[in-house]
């Protein structure tokens, strides 16, 4: 009898478990992300942003680093975070195509961008409790098509020109509003004339991806 009664109370709180799994906010998420990602962010930090910004205040601390971190913006599934100056991070829940993730209705999407002016990012995927998902990475798998040599140049300039691009730089932006990804490649023109800066950026163009349940494509 007892375990007839153990069973039936499963079967009642089972559909409560599954929409608490599927109401999961980005704030939750937040929150209970490992120390080991951000170690200058203590628990209180991560709290008092939250906090912060959902009572419409201005959103920031001051970290273990004696530096600040600014949440800019939250929805249910976007944060935006200044974690120091020269780091960017946009976090983004996206759902999972059952198929492939049967476990999973919810991903999360992490891109770190770097420098003060952001030269470079980093995509990761995560569970909605900070387990590391095997997803395609989308800089490295489009980082080769984000260079293309314009109908106006030549064959012979656009391989001299490429030679002096190398690392290709790409910065990735997820969207707030959808699920898409854009990536940017960052040209490396520093030292170069203005002829030759206008030359380096017309190789490169912008790429805009979607998710679809499984990895970031292209539209």
């Amino acid at each position: 009898m007892k375990k007839h009664l153990i069973f039936r109370a499963l079967f009642l709180c089972l559909p409560l478990l599954c929409n608490a799994q599927q109401t999961v906010t980005i704030g939750d998420v937040f929150c209970q992300m490992p120390k080991t990602m951000f170690p200058y962010l203590t628990n209180n930090n991560k709290l008092d942003l939250v906090d912060f910004i959902k009572s419409g205040m201005k959103s920031e601390v001051v970290n273990e680093f004696d530096d600040t971190t600014k949440l800019v913006k939250m929805t249910d599934d976007y944060i935006l975070l200044e974690a120091s100056k020269s780091l960017t991070v946009e976090m983004k829940l996206l759902p999972a195509d059952q198929s492939e993730y049967d476990t999973l209705s919810t991903i999360l999407c992490v891109s770190c961008s770097y420098g003060e002016v952001p030269a470079a990012s980093n995509v990761n995927f995560y569970s909605t409790n900070w387990i590391p998902l095997d997803i395609d990475d989308p800089i490295s798998n489009y980082r080769e098509r984000i260079i293309q040599r314009p109908d106006t140049m030549d064959v012979e300039q656009y391989s001299l020109i490429c030679e002096t691009q190398h690392p290709v730089m790409i910065v990735a932006r997820l969207s707030e509003s959808n699920m898409t990804l854009t990536l940017q490649g960052k040209p490396h023109i520093m030292s170069a004339t203005d002829d030759k800066k206008e030359q380096i950026e017309s190789i490169y163009r912008q790429i805009s991806l979607k998710w679809n349940g499984k990895t970031f494509k292209e539209n």
